[in-house]
């Protein structure tokens, strides 16, 4: 019987290993377009030999170059999208359940019509209305019969998918007059919430976008760590802080320091160029109820410790209480952070160690 698990479990891992290969090629091969046009917009930046000693993958020399773009140098435990995603992420996670994931569009934990049922200390924006395969939902999961009757006396809702979107894809502000015509699009899976009306002190930087703070969090070994944040801020026109708007404008990233101050690093992530300003007007302030916002993250992270990696977008409303727009428990993306931050990965340690090197043993 011992010998008949054994040669399951053996069978298992070698499926998984191959599924791992196939998926390294494939997805590393997506990297690596999105990333050659920009950094061929600024030939001047070359790496040294010795940075080039760093490099994991040969492909690492294009997010190589526009750090060194934005940062004037290269350091230890800068990593590249591809070594995160294919190597790091497979130490945080367990490879069988992130590639179950993969294959199913997403898992319960991480549709957004179940943030409410799993965080216990972070309020999420207000509900209307629930489509789970097709079936509809209230606020507090009850079974609705007519869904357009929720939706009607709102002149305006957020669509959101609830499944496999990221990065505002999948986001949308509906018209009282086009609920209909997206329902029938949609079909299913997806959460229809209340616009957050976002605090004078965010809406500053840009109104049209709820303008968010994304946190990234790591639960290691029983303690969470608050690896880094950044301020996002939307173009202007634009409805969601992470798409560009339709004029050409673009969105924005400042870094914010561990007592809620915001730093001078602006960076413009879709060309990814740095600036000391934010459109001529010098960066100040900080952000309110940051403390509180990372002592939430904590606590809620220490209730999910099979993600040990989560990126957390947070925003405070008009009346100044925090809101949970949404988390990424799967490939929380830490490229734009270190842009922005730096080598996010080990700037924290762990009896001495790096974070980088207590994951990866180098």
């Amino acid at each position: 019987m011992r010998l008949a698990v054994k040669i399951k479990n053996a069978m298992k891992m070698f499926v998984i290993q191959s599924l791992t290969r196939f998926r390294d090629r494939r997805h590393l091969r997506t990297l690596v377009r999105r990333d050659v046009q920009t950094a061929a917009a600024c030939p001047q930046i070359r790496l040294t030999d010795q940075e080039k000693e760093l490099l994991r993958f040969p492909s690492d020399i294009y997010q190589f170059r526009l750090y060194k773009k934005v940062w004037g140098h290269l350091e230890y435990g800068f990593i590249s999208d591809g070594y995160y995603q294919l190597r790091v992420l497979p130490r945080l996670h367990r490879m069988d359940y992130v590639l179950n994931q993969e294959r199913t569009g997403g898992n319960l934990f991480l549709d957004k019509n179940y943030y409410d049922f799993f965080l216990q200390y972070l309020k999420t924006p207000e509900t209307v209305l629930r489509n789970v395969e097709g079936t509809f939902l209230d606020a507090d999961y009850e079974s609705v019969a007519d869904a357009f009757s929720l939706l009607e006396p709102y002149e305006e809702l957020v669509f959101k998918k609830s499944l496999s979107s990221c990065h505002g894809d999948g986001v949308r502000l509906v018209k009282r007059m086009e609920y209909r015509k997206v329902m029938e699009e949609w079909k299913e899976d997806y959460i229809v919430q209340k616009r957050i009306r976002q605090s004078p002190d965010l809406a500053r930087w840009n109104e049209s976008s709820v303008n968010h703070i994304r946190m990234t969090s790591l639960n290691w070994e029983g303690d969470v760590y608050i690896l880094g944040s950044i301020l996002q801020i939307g173009a202007p026109g634009s409805f969601c802080d992470h798409i560009p708007s339709g004029n050409g404008e673009h969105r924005w990233m400042i870094g914010i320091h561990e007592d809620g101050t915001l730093s001078s690093r602006v960076i413009e992530p879709d060309l990814v160029e740095l600036y000391h300003d934010f459109n001529g007007k010098k960066v100040d302030g900080r952000i309110n109820k940051y403390q509180r916002m990372k002592d939430l993250v904590k606590k809620e992270h220490l209730r999910f410790p099979h993600h040990k990696i989560i990126g957390w977008d947070l925003t405070l409303d008009e009346n100044e209480n925090i809101i949970c727009i949404e988390y990424n428990a799967f490939t929380p993306g830490i490229i734009k952070s270190q842009y922005v931050l730096g080598p996010i990965l080990a700037q924290k340690s762990v009896r001495g160690v790096p974070l980088l090197q207590e994951i990866m043993g180098v």
